[in-house]
Parts: structure tokens; sequence; C-alpha cells
């Protein structure tokens, strides 16, 4: 998933999952949440620049899918 395909939720719900061990990391004009989920590994949400942790864990949703369809076997060439 891409940063901008999440968003950053108040509370668990439908839909949602706990990140472990998050952080913000700041990309100048912009700002992304950085996190692990115990399936998915490595997470990653665009937030706004005024976004700043509390010490409350944080959850998460996608806002948008992506599906994939192929053989896994690459380019013809």
């Amino acid at each position: 998933a891409r940063p901008e395909d999440l968003e950053i939720v108040h509370a668990p719900g439908a839909g949602t999952f706990a990140l472990a061990d998050p952080r913000v990391v700041n990309f100048g004009a912009y700002k992304r949440l950085v996190g692990r989920h115990a399936d998915l590994g490595d997470v990653e949400v665009r937030v706004p620049k005024a976004f700043a942790l509390d010490g409350r864990p944080v959850y998460v949703r996608f806002i948008h899918a992506r599906a994939f369809a192929g053989d896994g076997g690459g380019l013809a060439g």
C-alpha cells in the first residue's frame, strides 16, 4: 500500500488496525507516520504537518484499495 492509501483514525473500529512502534518522519513538505503490523510488515501513512504522536495507540485504515493480478513470473521478453 502507498502512504496515501491509508488514514489515521482516533479509535479502533471496523476495518482499522493498530500500528506497533509508531514514529513520525519529517519529509520537509509533509510527514509520514511509520509503524509495524504483524501481518503487513512496515506500514507508512501520510499525515498532516501538524500531526504529532500523543502516547495513545495509533489506528489506521485503508481508504483506497489496489489489486494486482499476475502469475508472478515477471515481464515477458
